[in-house]
């Protein structure tokens, strides 16, 4: 399918069919991830649970992987982001 690009105040839009919308099983006011790979333009539709739960299970495992760490900064009086930031405000 070959698509024009049209001209708007802010830049160009590209017009999709509800065809294609129902294919993507997005509707109009969907959220969709843009990306481009060789010169390729991809239209990913953002399944917001599916991303939290991958969301959530990394933080899990950085969690598990860091638990001494974390509590170590804990027991010290704040991650080291923190000092950083205190530091930095105080100059």
């Amino acid at each position: 399918m070959i698509k024009k690009l049209l001209r708007t105040t802010d830049g160009v839009a590209l017009i999709l069919d509800d065809e294609i919308l129902d294919q993507l099983g997005v509707r109009a006011d969907s959220e969709v991830e843009l990306s481009i790979a060789d010169k390729v333009l991809l239209v990913v539709p953002i399944d917001h649970a599916t991303r939290e739960k991958k969301f959530r299970s990394s933080v899990g495992k950085v969690n598990q992987k860091f638990a001494g760490l974390f509590r170590r900064q804990r027991v010290s009086g704040g991650s080291s982001l923190q000092r950083c930031v205190r530091m930095r405000f105080r100059q």
